[in-house]
């Protein structure tokens, strides 16, 4: 056991003699579980005043204030490490007076006698130091101020295995108002900084890569809003991938490339000028920080334009794949000419045109083996009849299509050859047979 653990344990041994002696000397000790809280007091079980004294074995997620106010310095502890413990703890013991918590508190986990949190209120809010230990080293890795319940002053976060200082800023009534530097868990070199004002970015923000500790990042802000120049570097910080220029939080003018985890595909190459972008540009979309999909697409002042390919996790031969699922064209923002649809396999199974937004000429769609199953005729985005084929009509085939095709116009539905109904179908070859065609629309 390091002598951090013995010494936090010492210290909640000397609590608990304290507590004891207050109850010696005539303070009440009541534990929550003969408790209640009644209009935000706390009050003994069937009591007409409220508790005055210690209050023991109160979970922390009841302590009224202290998950809302620390819930900053939770988020932030966990962006930057796994913790293994509940950073609030789980049983605690406060001061309580007239039932409003007033005076020191501190919490341990269940099951153990070592302290992880120390805190006090002034009339339920927040107040002064409040401190967050280890449970498996015992090392202070929270150390933050409150003024009336919110964050105020110095906040300090530091790596649970070695006590290495890894995160610092300063608060003023709640909101960031300083410096912010993040560091690598092993404490020796920056990560991000930035300045905040009154809550907001102000200055210049820097981000450093967390093995190369090269710069890769760096755009100025002002009051929350970026404003001047922003710059991006590859990893080794030896190749420029960016260089804007913002205007009131927008892109004015510059370029920007990105490349994937292996360096070696060429996701986006944009150049931006009066606040619009032309070139390639790839959206990657993450679960649980999969990636799930992505769209590579191209632009020409800021609109669609080329080829829009969209990407999506399919199998083939029980693999997990990645594979063009669809292949579109713009012109000017709208969808304008050849598109086709894929199987994981590859094969086409959905194909069509667009003339400005609107579908346009023969649409198709195909089973597994390449053969065609249905196929459509649009235009101006509606479907048209199409001359019923002269020649052999080998069992009406060609008559009952067309009068699907005339039954969906009118109707609106999607009846196709290969759900149609029964009596449907009947009704169409009998009208076929007596030679009666749909009427063109």
């Amino acid at each position: 056991m390091n002598i951090s653990t013995v010494l936090r344990q010492t210290l909640w041994v000397g609590m608990v003699g304290a507590t004891l002696l207050l109850a010696g000397c005539g303070k009440k000790v009541l534990d929550f579980r003969n408790a209640e809280i009644v209009q935000g007091k706390i009050y003994s079980q069937g009591a007409d005043s409220p508790f005055s004294g210690r209050l023991t074995n109160i979970s922390s997620y009841k302590i009224p204030n202290l998950i809302e106010g620390t819930q900053p310095i939770g988020q932030i502890l966990g962006a930057l490490v796994k913790l293994n413990f509940n950073y609030l703890g789980s049983i605690c013991d406060v001061t309580v007076e007239n039932g409003i918590l007033n005076g020191k508190g501190i919490c341990h986990p269940y099951q153990s006698d070592q302290p992880i949190n120390e805190f006090s209120f002034d009339n339920g809010a927040l107040q002064d130091r409040f401190k967050v230990f280890s449970v498996t080293t015992g090392k202070l890795i929270v150390e933050a101020n409150y003024d009336n319940g919110h964050l105020d002053g110095k906040m300090l976060l530091s790596n649970p295995d070695t006590g290495k200082l890894i995160y610092k800023n300063k608060w003023k009534e709640g909101k960031p108002d300083g410096d912010v530097i993040r560091y690598t868990l092993d404490g020796e070199y920056p990560v991000f900084e930035v300045r905040y004002v009154d809550g907001k970015k102000d200055g210049t923000e820097k981000t450093y890569h967390p093995t190369t500790h090269k710069l890769i990042a760096e755009s100025d802000w002002d009051h929350g809003i970026k404003n001047g120049s922003e710059k991006r570097w590859s990893d080794d910080g030896s190749v420029l991938l960016a260089d804007l220029n913002w205007l009131i939080d927008r892109k004015e003018s510059g370029f920007e490339k990105e490349m994937d985890a292996t360096g070696t595909k060429l996701l986006t190459d944009l150049t931006w000028e009066s606040g619009k972008a032309t070139g390639l540009k790839t959206v990657i979309h993450t679960a649980s920080g999969i990636v799930s999909d992505y769209d590579e697409y191209h632009l020409k002042d800021d609109l669609f334009d080329g080829v829009y390919k969209k990407y999506i996790h399919g199998y083939l031969n029980d693999k997990d794949i990645m594979f063009a699922s669809e292949v579109d064209n713009y012109k000017n923002g709208k969808l304008d000419g050849h598109f086709q649809k894929f199987s994981a396999n590859g094969t086409v199974w959905n194909e069509g045109g667009y003339k400005e937004d609107l579908k346009d000429g023969l649409y198709r769609w195909f089973d597994s083996n390449g053969k065609i199953q249905e196929e459509r005729t649009y235009k101006d985005g509606a479907e048209i009849m199409t001359p019923i084929p002269v020649g052999l009509d080998v069992n009406n085939e060609n008559c009952v299509k067309s009068w699907i095709v005339a039954r969906r116009i009118e109707s609106g539905s999607e009846i196709s050859l290969a759900n149609i109904s029964g009596s449907e179908f009947i009704e169409f070859k009998t009208w076929c047979e007596q030679g009666k065609t749909p009427t063109p629309h």
